[in-house]
C-alpha cells in the first residue's frame, strides 16, 4: 500500500494541476485515491511491490513540485457575478448522456441550446466584420508543432492512425477484437484531432502580410484529451468551439483582446448567471511549466470567462488569449513590415450548455433572455454593445 502526503498545496489552481498530474505517474487508473485539504495532500494507491512504490513516490515527487507555483499579485477580476441569484429551476443534467469518460452525447435541448449559442456568437463575431470559415477536425502534427503546441500541451493531443496499406494488414485488421489486437497493424497519419479552431487559420496565411489586419471566424469540433475526467459533462474529450480569430500589428492586436473582454462583459450581465472574468494560465505540465506560467501571469496574456454550475462547480466557458508575436514568427505572418502579432477570443459551446441548463433546465422560455428565441440581427445591438 502507498501512503504518500505532503504539505498542504495553497491554491485551487495548485490541487487542480496536481490531480491531473498525478493522472502522469504511472498509477492505474482505478488503484489510487487523492486528498487535498487545508493541512495535507495525500495519495493512496494499491501498490504491494516496493519497487513500484517506490516508482510512484519519485513520480509523485515530481507532479507535487510542478504543481506548487510562486503566483505574482496580478489584475483583479474584469467581472464578478458570483452572487447573481440562480434561477433555481430544475436541473437538465438528464440531457446529456454519457457514453464514456469525456464523451457525451445530448437530447433535443442540448442540440437546440448548442444550435442558439453558436448563432449568438457567429452573429457577435460577423457584427465585427468577421468572415466565416469551414475547418475539418483534422489538423496536420506540423501545425501544431510550428504554433507550439506540441511543445506546451503534449498531453492533450490525440493522434490518427490509420491501417498499413497492405492486404495482410487490412485483413488482420478486420478480424481484430480489441484495440490492442490492432496496434501492430496502424501506422501515425501524421494528423491530429484539432485542440481548437486557430490553429487551422494560422497555416492558411504562411508566409503573407495580413495587413490591414485579418479578422476570421469557425466553429469547430476539437478534441483535448484531460487526465481526470468529471462525472458531470465539464471535461470533454470531444466538443465543439466557436473562435474569433485576430492577426495584425501590435496596437490592433491589442485593441482586439481588450474590445472582446468588454463585450464579453458585456453578455455574461445579459445572460445573468453566476460566473465571473479573470486572469488566468493554461495547463502547462512539462518541465518548461515555471517559465510559461511566469510569462503568462506576469504579462497579462490570458483571461478566463469562469462559470459555476447549479452543483457549484467552476470551470472555464471561455478565453480570450494574447500571443504577441509568437504565431506570427512561426508561420512568417508580417504586419507593417514586422512579424505580425494574433489573439483569439474562444468559446466552448458544450461546457456553455452544460451551465446553463444546469440552472435554468431544458425549456427555451426559461433560458437566458438572449437565449430565448432564434437570434435575430437586431438583438445584438442591445446583448453585446461596441
Amino acid at each position: 500500500m502507498l501512503n504518500w502526503t505532503r504539505p498542504a498545496l495553497k491554491t485551487t489552481d495548485e490541487r487542480k494541476d496536481f490531480l491531473d498530474l498525478v493522472a502522469l505517474c504511472g498509477l492505474p487508473p482505478d488503484s489510487y485515491r487523492v486528498h487535498s485539504d487545508d493541512e495535507r495532500t495525500c495519495v493512496e494507491a494499491d501498490l504491494d511491490d516496493p519497487g513500484e512504490r517506490s516508482r510512484a513516490e519519485q513520480a509523485l515527487n515530481r507532479a507535487y513540485e510542478r504543481a506548487v507555483m510562486d503566483r505574482p499579485a496580478g489584475p483583479t477580476s474584469l467581472l464578478d457575478l458570483l452572487d447573481v441569484p440562480a434561477p433555481g429551476r430544475a436541473s437538465a443534467d438528464g440531457e446529456f448522456i454519457a457514453i464514456r469518460p469525456g464523451l457525451w452525447a445530448g437530447h433535443a435541448p442540448v442540440a437546440e441550446l448548442l444550435r442558439r449559442l453558436d448563432a449568438l456568437f457567429l452573429r457577435a463575431a460577423q457584427d465585427q466584420g468577421a468572415e466565416e470559415y469551414a475547418l475539418p477536425h483534422l489538423i496536420p502534427w506540423d501545425s501544431l508543432r510550428r504554433a507550439g503546441y506540441v511543445a506546451a500541451f503534449p498531453q492533450h493531443l490525440t493522434a490518427c492512425y490509420s491501417v498499413r496499406p497492405d492486404l495482410d494488414a487490412v485483413e488482420q485488421l478486420g478480424e481484430a477484437v480489441t484495440p490492442a489486437a490492432a496496434e501492430e497493424i496502424l501506422e501515425p497519419q501524421g494528423l491530429c484531432l484539432s485542440p481548437a479552431a486557430c490553429y487551422h487559420v494560422y497555416p492558411l496565411f504562411a508566409g503573407t502580410s495580413v495587413d490591414p489586419g485579418l479578422l476570421i471566424t469557425a466553429m469547430a469540433h476539437c478534441s483535448r484529451r484531460e487526465l481526470a475526467w468529471t462525472p458531470l459533462p465539464i471535461r470533454f474529450h470531444s466538443f465543439r468551439m466557436r473562435e474569433l480569430i485576430f492577426i495584425g500589428s501590435r496596437e490592433q492586436t491589442l485593441a482586439f483582446r481588450d474590445r472582446q473582454l468588454e463585450r464579453c462583459q458585456d453578455l455574461m450581465r445579459a445572460i445573468g448567471l453566476p460566473c465571473r472574468i479573470v486572469p488566468a494560465t493554461d495547463p502547462f505540465f512539462t518541465s518548461s511549466r515555471d517559465v510559461r506560467l511566469h510569462l503568462q501571469n506576469s504579462l497579462d496574456l490570458k483571461h478566463e470567462i469562469v462559470a459555476r454550475d447549479a452543483q457549484g462547480n467552476d470551470f472555464a466557458i471561455g478565453s480570450a488569449n494574447f500571443h504577441f508575436d509568437h504565431i506570427g514568427r512561426a508561420f512568417d505572418l508580417t504586419a507593417d513590415g514586422k512579424p505580425a502579432q494574433s489573439s483569439c477570443m474562444a468559446f466552448g459551446l458544450d461546457r456553455w450548455a452544460h451551465w446553463i441548463l444546469s440552472h435554468c433546465g431544458p425549456n427555451p422560455a426559461n433560458w437566458p433572455q438572449p437565449l430565448r428565441e432564434p437570434l435575430r440581427p437586431s438583438d445584438l445591438d442591445t446583448i453585446m454593445a461596441d
